[in-house]
């Protein structure tokens, strides 16, 4: 080998083999201004969602409680007709016509319990309203850091791509000056090869991840900064147990305004009646009438029982759901505590792995090592910062999933 020749190509060839790094990628809080932020994007996402008409339904649920509530009866008023006549008996040209209306009363303390049931459910409703935008605000976190870490996988392939070809156009010159043997260009060629698979690769995968984002946002690129900061506050606090609180408020409710009613309700008749005797004498009156249920145990017995086991199932849920947002939230205190550990390693690695492939560098071109070793060095080199630069971002994921189990919205 011509040692003075492959000296003058020194400086090509460390910028050939420069890490990727060195032209600093842009991460995902770097990408083209959007000019909206993650809240909006959630607002957006939200009322794309499939269960947003959801919301609708129950606030007209809750309206319609409310109604019946403030209504004069406490079930459907019915009107009754009678006719008799005796045209198949004796046939003497009697008649006599009834009309009247039931009205069903409120039985004491069954109105307020309807009106403490149209509460609840407007409580739900208001609070089903927060539980979908936090859960509409985790689709769209976890679907914009996967967007963001295969963006960032596909620029750092790209770089590594336009690195190995640079390289291998550099040893393609040395082998024409005769410099290297012609294996060090197959070894070169490979390289680059490998990496137009990784690049094809990423660049697949970071299109998947923006069609799922756009198919969820409807929005062509991610919001102008990703990266939250750290949320503090109480789980009890969380949209998700209050929601689960207020069902379980509502199934109370439910069960008292059941236990009034099981008994049944006294109905109030008004009503008037017409008589003709058929010789000329007719008589009109009015009446009034009260009906009032005996309400026997053993036939309230399954409404209440049923009424109690839904009270039973809502509360257990409640339970549930506090136990599992408590172990989400541990969990996501640890994965942040573990991805800033790795974070601090992997910066470690990557420092190490740029001496080290700067002294490869020199090697090479000194003569004193082949190409087979610095391209090992140099793939360490790639894989430490690829490293660095993905767990730097996962740690920020960390994070905006600890948000997310913590019930704050962006």
């Amino acid at each position: 080998m011509h040692y003075f020749s492959r000296l003058i190509l020194l400086p090509a060839l460390l910028l050939a083999t420069a890490l990727p790094a060195s032209a600093a990628p842009p991460t995902a809080g770097e990408t083209a201004s959007t000019g909206v932020d993650l809240a909006s994007v959630v607002d957006t996402a939200l009322q794309r969602h499939p269960a947003y008409q959801t919301l609708a339904a129950a606030d007209d649920e809750a309206n319609a409680l409310d109604r019946r509530a403030r209504s004069l009866v406490s079930d459907q008023p019915s009107l009754s007709l009678h006719l008799q006549d005796d045209r198949l008996a004796s046939d003497t040209g009697f008649r006599e016509w009834e009309a009247g209306v039931d009205m069903p009363l409120w039985r004491p303390g069954q109105r307020r319990a309807a009106r403490d049931l149209g509460d609840s459910a407007r409580d739900e409703a208001v609070l089903r309203h927060r539980t979908l935008s936090l859960q509409v605000a985790g689709e769209v976190r976890e679907a914009a850091w996967t967007l963001a870490i295969a963006r960032n996988r596909a620029r750092l392939a790209e770089q590594e791509l336009a690195t190995a070809r640079e390289l291998e156009g550099q040893v393609q010159t040395l082998l024409e000056r005769g410099d290297v043997p012609r294996t060090d260009l197959l070894m070169a060629r490979e390289e680059t090869l490998q990496r137009e698979a990784a690049f094809h690769a990423a660049h697949t995968e970071a299109h998947h991840a923006l069609v799922a984002w756009q198919a969820l946002t409807g929005m062509a690129d991610l919001p102008d900064r990703l990266a939250e900061t750290r949320a503090t506050g109480e789980l009890q606090a969380s949209p998700l147990l209050a929601e689960a609180q207020a069902l379980a408020a509502r199934a109370l409710a439910e069960q008292a305004l059941v236990r009034e009613q099981a008994g049944g309700a006294p109905v109030l008749t008004v009503g008037g009646r017409s008589e003709d005797d058929g010789f000329g004498q007719t008589r009109d009156s009015l009446g009034v009438g009260l009906s009032i249920p005996l309400g026997l145990k053993s036939h309230r017995g399954p409404a209440e029982a049923a009424a109690a086991r839904q009270l039973a199932a809502a509360q257990a849920e409640r339970d549930r759901q506090h136990r599992q947002l408590s172990l989400a939230v541990a969990e996501a205190e640890e994965a942040i505590t573990m991805s800033t550990q790795t974070l601090a390693i992997a910066r470690a690695r990557h420092e190490l792995a740029a001496e080290n492939l700067s002294l490869a560098r020199k090697a090479y071109t000194l003569g004193e090592t082949g190409l087979s070793d610095l391209l090992r060095v140099q793939t360490r080199a790639f894989t430490a910062e690829r490293d660095a630069v993905l767990r730097e971002l996962e740690r920020d994921r960390a994070i905006a999933r600890y948000n997310q189990a913590l019930g704050v919205a962006p």
